[in-house]
């Protein structure tokens, strides 16, 4: 008897941000956007079935049709770029190694971002002077269901009511905010989606 042992193709897809136990099961990304698939192993993508989103003003709301022209395109086999459309798109994430058979199918979903949340922001109430955090940012939709990791393409605006208390920035992909303690006393930061071209 042969058996073959092998580790299992993951796609590193964001869960719900306060229960994790509780995944998506859906890539979320705005429209003109840039997110890189994540996965445990060398894989390749191909693009399955599209819908576009396509407001229906008989019944005023949105219905998905099937759609001929791409609504997404796969950068390098190894990313997706959003152009300015919504809608679902499966894509076909595929072990790129002769003799594979591992398959996952990953629904992306083209739609807006609702908000921009914080986790751990609590341990920023007692900041002590001249230490910096780092605080992680997810973006979410009006569902709670949060958006891929890493995506290029978000504009997002700090506003600080006093500067000289506190100076902030955000990471290349504004995932994260950090956040350093100049002066004391108290300043309130707001955190704001820029909007879309």
């Amino acid at each position: 008897m042969t058996i073959r042992v092998k580790e299992k193709l993951k796609v590193d897809i964001p869960e719900f941000i306060n229960n994790p136990e509780k995944q998506t099961h859906l890539y979320l990304m705005p429209p003109n956007s840039y997110s890189k698939i994540e996965t445990n192993k060398r894989t390749r993508l191909r693009l399955g079935y599209s819908q576009q989103s396509v407001y229906d003003y008989s019944t005023n709301s949105y219905q998905y049709k099937e759609v001929q022209t791409p609504i997404i395109s796969l950068v390098n086999e190894e990313g997706i770029r959003t152009f300015d459309k919504y809608g679902k798109v499966t894509v076909i994430i595929e072990e790129n190694q002769a003799f594979s058979d591992q398959v996952v199918m990953l629904n992306v979903l083209i739609t807006d971002i609702f908000t921009v949340i914080s986790k751990d922001v609590y341990q920023t109430l007692n900041f002590p002077l001249g230490s910096s955090m780092n605080i992680p940012l997810k973006f979410q939709n009006e569902h709670g269901h949060s958006f891929a990791n890493n995506i290029e393409g978000i504009e997002v605006g700090i506003e600080l009511s006093h500067p000289r208390v506190l100076s902030a920035s955000l990471n290349d992909f504004n995932s994260s905010l950090s956040l350093k303690a100049e002066g004391s006393g108290e300043c309130n930061v707001i955190i704001y989606l820029l909007k879309q071209p």
